[in-house]
């Protein structure tokens, strides 16, 4: 194996960091058009 597990651990961390910060943008856009909508 070349990636130690505690590589894969950070690895992971920063990906479920990034889908999180995708999804906080999702969430906003879709706050910011329901206000607008409102």
């Amino acid at each position: 194996m070349g990636s130690s597990p505690c590589h894969q651990i950070l690895s992971a961390l920063s990906i479920a960091k990034k889908g999180k910060e995708n999804v906080n943008r999702q969430i906003d856009f879709s706050a910011a058009i329901l206000v607008r909508a409102a």
